[in-house]
This record gives structure tokens, C-alpha cells and sequence, in this order.
């Protein structure tokens, strides 16, 4: 049985969904094949069902494994040549934008702890205050595309953007059964995070913030590069 609400639990694989066509989207515009696009979803999407296994067959430290490598392997994507086609040829200002799906994302994670299955720092009642992302995505982008120093909007908001994210994977291990707890401690409030061991909510991890971690690094990366002050300008 789902800890979640049917509607929620609903509103959040469409999200999740979206999330995963953005991306595939981005990918197809540089090049890659349809074939190897839909192999790509696949085992995108299986990873969430194998970390859920994961859970059930070695207990949460499997689970929470994922939240070291999620953030190292969504950086690492940004040091692939595909991410050099990506910045000379998607605008920064697109890729600023993409981070407005954390809005709508926190939101689902306000109703899941109104549920009483979340606890109240991962939500922005508590410590998480990840939907200032989603909120300044639009507008930054905007600024990115037409305003004046579009770089400085840029670095600025993707610094923020990317410490608000790590700040959430450190509150969720924290949060729960997780040997970062047990050693050096963390939050007491129930319920722990759990949703991880069930599917679709593990996707908040594999799809979400993976997808939070690789627009910042490949945003960065263009950021460093010269070759687009005049596609992100």
C-alpha cells in the first residue's frame, strides 16, 4: 500500500514524468537517437525499481547509498562531451528554467507531511527552503535571456540553487535510518524518510534531484565556458 494519497501519489508521477521528458527533450535537441534516448529512460527509471529493491533486501543504508551517488553522478554529467553539445546549443537561460519544477515538487512534499508520511524539515515549514529555487527559476531565466550581466544572474542563482539541494540531501540523511544519524546524529521529528522504499515516491531521488543535479553542473560548466556569452547572453 502507498504511504501517500492516490491524488498526490498521482500529481507526483506526472511530475516525475515531465521531469523525464525535459530531459529526454534536452537530449534529443543535441543529437541523440531515438533508440538510445528510450534505452536511456529505461534505465533511468529502473534505477529507482533497484534502489527500492536495494532497500528491501539490505535495509535503508541501501536506500540512502543512493543520496551520496545521486549528487556525484548527476556533477559527473557535466564533464561528458554531450554536456559541451548541450551549452552550445540550448541557451543557459533554458536550463535556468528547468529548475522550475522544484516549485511544484515541494509542494507535493507540503501535502505528503500534512499526511503525516514526511517530516516537517523536509518540508519549507521546517529546513527545506528548496522552493525558493523553483520560485526564482522563471524569473532568473527571464533575466538570463534579456537582462543586463545575465552571467552574474546566472552564477547567483545556480550557487543558491545548487547549496539549497545539497542542504536537502543532508537534511534527508539525517532524517532517516541512515548511519550518518546513528553517528553523528540529526533530527528527532517523525516520521523518518521512508518514502524511498516505495515506488513511484523513490523517484523523488532518481528522477528529481538527479535531474536538479545535472541542470546545475551542466549550468555551471557553461557558465565557464566563453563559447556562450553569446547562446546564454
Amino acid at each position: 500500500m502507498n504511504p501517500t494519497d492516490s491524488v498526490s501519489t498521482f500529481l507526483f508521477t506526472i511530475l516525475a514524468g515531465l521531469i523525464v521528458l525535459g530531459m529526454a527533450l534536452m537530449f534529443r535537441r543535441v543529437g541523440v537517437s531515438t533508440k538510445v534516448l528510450m534505452i536511456g529512460v529505461v534505465a533511468w527509471l529502473a534505477v529507482g525499481v533497484l534502489v527500492v529493491l536495494g532497500g528491501r533486501l539490505f535495509g535503508p543504508s541501501g536506500v540512502f547509498l543512493g543520496l551520496f551517488i545521486v549528487p556525484i553522478v548527476g556533477v559527473g554529467v557535466a564533464f561528458l562531451p554531450i554536456a559541451g553539445k548541450i551549452i552550445s546549443t540550448i541557451p543557459l537561460s533554458v536550463l535556468v528554467a528547468g529548475q522550475f519544477f522544484r516549485l511544484p515538487l515541494e509542494l507535493i512534499l507540503e501535502v505528503w507531511y500534512r499526511q503525516g508520511v514526511m517530516p516537517v524539515q523536509m518540508t519549507y515549514h521546517g529546513a527545506n527552503i528548496d522552493i525558493l529555487t523553483g520560485i526564482l527559476a522563471l524569473p532568473a531565466a527571464l533575466w538570463v535571456a534579456f537582462g543586463p550581466k545575465p552571467h552574474w544572474i546566472g552564477w547567483g542563482f545556480n550557487l543558491i540553487g545548487m547549496f539549497l539541494l545539497l542542504r536537502v540531501v543532508f537534511i534527508a540523511l539525517q532524517s532517516g535510518p541512515t548511519p550518518l544519524r546513528e553517528r553523528f546524529g540529526g533530527y528527532d521529528t517523525g516520521p523518518e524518510v521512508l518514502l524511498a522504499f516505495t515506488l513511484p515516491h523513490v523517484f523523488v531521488i532518481t528522477v528529481a534531484v538527479f535531474a536538479a543535479f545535472v541542470l546545475h553542473s551542466i549550468s555551471f560548466r557553461a557558465l565557464l565556458s566563453s563559447r556562450n556569452d553569446q547562446p546564454n547572453g
